[in-house]
């Protein structure tokens, strides 16, 4: 009988709020999930490269440009299987 894949994906968050990127980060790892964050689209995109995570998460704020998207196409074309996950928050309602 094979052996059940019982190891959890890597997970990259990007989110340019310490306040936000390293409690999740903390929350995860201690939950046995590998994780690796980045502060701003260059680090993500360099992580992404580097560590190959199975998952992002990735902080869009709604009222800025639209880059953070445009990262998660990019991540795509780096590793089609990858999977993006788009969170947000307002900060004033925390």
């Amino acid at each position: 009988m094979p052996k059940k894949n019982t190891r959890k994906p890597t997970i990259l968050i990007l989110d340019d709020d310490p306040d936000v990127r390293e409690p999740l980060a903390s929350y995860l790892t201690k939950r046995n999930y590998k994780v690796f964050t980045a502060a701003t689209n260059v680090e993500a995109i360099a992580a992404i490269k580097e560590f190959s995570p199975h998952i992002v998460l990735c902080d869009v704020k709604p009222e800025k440009d639209g880059q953070r998207l445009v990262i998660l196409k990019e991540a795509k074309e780096i590793k089609p299987e990858i999977i993006c996950y788009v969170i947000t928050c307002p900060h004033q309602d925390i």
